[in-house]
């Protein structure tokens, strides 16, 4: 078990998640993943769950 971080991504027990504009997601966001040749891939946020959703 390890957490590995780069610019691009992190790594943690073995899973990666990409880091690129994850400023822009909150815990709730949903959208479709982009992966552009020249920069690292993101969410594009389409919105977010409504907390009545959340059970």
């Amino acid at each position: 078990m390890g957490v590995k971080i780069s610019n691009s991504k992190f790594v943690y027990n073995g899973k990666s998640y990409f880091r690129g504009g994850s400023e822009d997601v909150n815990f709730v966001s949903y959208g479709e993943k982009k992966t552009p040749i020249n920069r690292p891939n993101y969410l594009s946020v389409a919105g977010t769950v409504r907390p009545k959703n959340i059970s």
